[in-house]
């Protein structure tokens, strides 16, 4: 995302990332030689396929640990959705909690459409119309409060900072990269992305300037993009 003023809407933002139906032309026969209906839905194609991967499994947690999305997992299974279809209803919540959140400047609260809810009904229930507050004059202390709110504002995520924490020798330990050679800070080996045999060397990692790269798929990069190609390289 970068920056989420990029996205004028929440809707946008669930645009951008491709998690909406998109509909498909299936016509002809299946393999039985009945006709096909000649017109399908399935979820579009656009945006990151990595990230659309990673937020289909947080999808999946988030449909038995998040109240919001667990609710909407339960009305679309009562109503005899597919499961597939389901998990993309929770992933199109899910990005719009994170633009909620983002753009609030909030921390997440699990019961925020919870209390939301009791809120609106119990104002249904007494007839209460919304009336507006009465205008007062600023003090001293409101204005204390509000320039205490502005510095507790939290600064903008640093992406470098966030590369940085993330050491390519921890993402080698963690996919059990068996390491061939060394020479200081520098280590050569068989290639974790495109499973090279344990005599490769083609392999090279900088532990110092935690980089890496590899002659044979001339894959290379940070922490980070090795990170990212591995998960690519066995994605189903």
């Amino acid at each position: 995302m970068v920056k989420i003023e990029r996205f004028q809407t929440d809707s946008a933002l669930v645009g951008y990332f491709g998690i909406f139906p998109e509909e498909t032309d299936t016509s002809g026969t299946n393999r039985d030689g009945t006709p096909k209906l000649g017109i399908s839905f399935r979820m579009s194609k656009k945006g990151n396929d990595l990230v659309r991967r990673l937020l289909y499994t947080a999808a999946q947690s988030a449909a038995k640990h998040n109240p919001a999305v667990r609710g909407l997992f339960a009305r679309q299974a009562a109503m005899g959705k597919p499961y597939n279809v389901i998990i993309g209803h929770c992933m199109a919540k899910l990005l719009r909690q994170v633009y909620a959140v983002w753009t609030k400047d909030e921390d997440f609260d699990r019961e925020f459409e919870t209390n939301e809810k009791q809120a609106k009904e119990k104002e249904k229930a007494v007839g209460s119309s919304v009336v507006e507050p009465q205008s007062k004059e600023v003090t001293t202390t409101d204005s204390k409060v509000i320039e205490s709110k502005l510095n507790g504002k939290r600064p903008p995520i640093n992406f470098a900072a966030f590369k940085s924490q993330l050491l390519i020798a921890e993402v080698l330990r963690s996919h059990n990269w068996k390491e061939g050679t060394s020479q200081g800070q520098q280590l050569r080996g068989p290639c974790p992305i495109h499973k090279g045999d344990d005599n490769d060397r083609t392999f090279a990692v900088h532990v110092g300037k935690n980089t890496y790269c590899c002659h044979s798929c001339q894959s290379k990069g940070n922490a980070l993009d090795l990170l990212i190609a591995i998960v690519r390289s066995i994605a189903p």
